[in-house]
């Protein structure tokens, strides 16, 4: 901060509110007031919590261009899905300001959301056909499901 007062870093205010209006909007459009709250299920608890704040944002501004083209309500869905998983919630309470838990909780949201994510059909003599088009911009959940549909109805047990 001190150094944009000092003008030893360039800050293109215009561009910065640009960016920061995107965001939010674009979080209230699929979270509304939910935002950056706890979630129990796919019910808001609690008030606004400052580690799912930090991590919501930065998470979702990092590839923002990329999930706007997805469907909003799936992307609620995994966001809701993220921050009441495990590995999200190691990184909250005691020692959350930390850089490590910060970064954590930030690419737990960044890896759930990243929308290029390929399935492949692994054959018996190592060659990987793919069965999404490359960067394919599809979340995690929906790959979880085609992949395990695709399990089912081939009657062949499903590997990472």
């Amino acid at each position: 901060m001190e150094n944009i007062l000092f003008g030893e870093i360039q800050f293109d205010y215009s561009t910065e509110t640009q960016d920061f209006n995107r965001l939010f909007d674009y979080l209230s459009q699929i979270l509304g007031s939910g935002a950056f709250v706890r979630y129990r299920d796919q019910s808001p608890i609690g008030a606004l919590a400052p580690a799912y704040f930090e991590a919501v944002t930065i998470g979702v501004f990092r590839i923002l261009e990329r999930l706007e083209n997805l469907d909003n309500s799936s992307v609620r869905d995994e966001i809701i899905k993220i921050v009441q998983s495990n590995s999200f919630k190691d990184n909250i309470g005691p020692g959350a300001n930390s850089r490590t838990k910060l970064s954590n909780r930030i690419g737990c949201i960044q890896e759930g959301l990243n929308p290029k994510r390929e399935i492949y059909l692994c054959t018996k003599d190592q060659r990987q056909i793919p069965l999404t088009r490359v960067g394919e911009p599809l979340l995690l959940s929906s790959i979880e499901e085609e992949a395990v549909d695709l399990s089912l109805f081939l009657n062949v047990p499903l590997e990472n």
